[in-house]
C-alpha cells in the first residue's frame, strides 16, 4: 500500500527568564500561531533558581523561519528543530463505528388510589306478618231448658273482652355479603422512542484512487 507523509517542523527554544518566554509566547499568538501549536515546559534545576529555564516548543507547520526568528529575538538560546512525520498507513486500519441504542428502564409510579369505605343507606321496607284478633260472635237459638245459661237482670251488663295480636318491629344487623378488595397486575405494552445517532464512514478520493468495498456513501 502506498504511503504518504506530511513533514511538520518543530522549533524548540530555551529561556533563562520566564518573562522573556511569556513575551515571546504573546508575540507568537499575535502572529497567528494557535494555542495547540505552542507548548511551555518549566525545567527546575537542583542548582537553584538561577539555573531554572523555560522551554517553549512551537509546531511551525511551514512557518519554521518565522518562529525561529521570533524566539531568538526575545532571547531564546539552545534553538533546535525536530521533524515529525504524520502517521503513515502501512497496514489496514481498523476503525470502530459507534451507534446509539435505546434502552428502556421501568419503575413503578403511583397513578391513583382507590378509597374503600362503608356508607349507611336508609330505605323503607315492608313485610307481611299474619296476626290474629278476636271478634264477638252473637248467635241466636231457640230457648232450651239446659242449666248454666247466664241471665242478666235489667240494668246489668255482661262484659266480654276481645283481643288481637299486636306487631312490633325489631331491627338487628346481619351479614349479607362480604367484599374482598385487592390488586392485580395487568400486562400491557407502551411504545417509546427517541433520537439516536450512529457513526458512518465517509471516504473522499484524492486523485486517481480505486476504492474497493461495500461503502454506499463514497464521494
Amino acid at each position: 500500500m502506498a504511503a504518504t507523509s506530511e513533514q511538520r517542523s518543530t522549533v524548540v527554544g530555551a529561556f533563562e527568564d520566564r518573562q522573556q518566554a511569556d513575551t515571546a509566547i504573546s508575540e507568537l499568538r499575535q502572529a497567528g500561531f494557535r494555542e495547540d501549536q505552542i507548548a511551555i515546559q518549566e525545567d527546575r534545576s537542583v542548582g537553584g533558581p538561577e539555573s531554572d529555564r523555560t522551554t517553549v516548543t512551537v509546531t511551525a507547520e511551514g512557518r519554521y523561519d518565522e518562529a525561529t526568528a521570533l524566539l531568538r529575538r526575545h532571547g531564546a538560546y539552545d534553538l533546535r528543530t525536530t521533524a515529525h512525520a504524520s502517521r503513515t498507513a502501512e497496514a489496514a486500519e481498523r476503525i470502530q463505528l459507534h451507534e446509539e441504542e435505546l434502552q428502556a428502564h421501568k419503575q413503578p409510579v403511583e397513578t391513583g388510589a382507590a378509597r374503600i369505605r362503608k356508607e349507611v343507606v336508609t330505605e323503607y321496607r315492608t313485610m307481611e306478618v299474619p296476626v290474629q284478633r278476636e271478634e264477638v260472635v252473637i248467635e241466636r237459638h231457640a230457648p232450651t231448658s239446659e242449666p248454666g245459661a247466664s241471665d242478666i237482670r235489667p240494668g246489668e251488663e255482661l262484659r266480654i273482652p276481645v283481643s288481637k295480636e299486636q306487631v312490633t318491629v325489631e331491627k338487628r344487623p346481619v351479614v349479607k355479603e362480604e367484599v374482598t378488595v385487592g390488586k392485580r397486575v395487568v400486562e400491557g405494552t407502551e411504545r417509546v422512542g427517541g433520537e439516536v445517532r450512529r457513526e458512518e464512514v465517509r471516504i473522499e478520493r484524492e486523485g486517481d484512487v480505486d476504492i474497493h468495498g461495500g461503502e454506499p456513501d463514497q464521494k
